[in-house]
């Protein structure tokens, strides 16, 4: 049980990361939403491990979440405005801009829905209940 749940979680980040390196990395003009952390473990014998995402939102308003490491996030601040290089699923960088220069007509002319619907994963299935 424990080797299928590990051989699992592994085989799901190797393709993922497959997928990301097949995915086109893209540049868009963005807006920082929101930031959030994942904490797990520190208990007992254990050590913590905190994981840090950020949500951009594209001039399409479309959202992305993506995972950062802790410096990345700890520059970032909700509401800033910037340039958004990213690949699949993998955050490159976000260059901060002047507010005033966050021109809606700069934004790649990309669908966004369609890169989406392709390189990203799809989120769980929520059944009513």
């Amino acid at each position: 049980m424990v080797f299928g749940t590990f051989a699992f979680v592994i085989l799901n980040g190797i393709r993922q990361w497959a997928k990301n390196n097949n995915s086109p990395e893209l540049t868009v003009t963005s807006k920082i939403v929101t930031k959030r952390t994942d904490t797990q473990g520190g208990s007992g014998n254990t050590s913590a491990h905190t994981s840090y995402y950020v949500t951009f939102e594209v001039q399409s308003g479309d959202r992305l979440e993506l995972k950062l490491d802790g410096r990345n996030y700890g520059q970032l601040a909700e509401h800033d405005f910037g340039i958004l290089p990213f690949q699949g699923t993998r955050f490159k960088a976000f260059e901060r801009q002047k507010r005033e220069s966050y021109d809606e007509s700069s934004c790649s002319p990309f669908d966004m829905q369609h890169y989406f619907l392709k390189y990203l994963p799809k989120p769980p299935s929520v059944s009513p209940r």
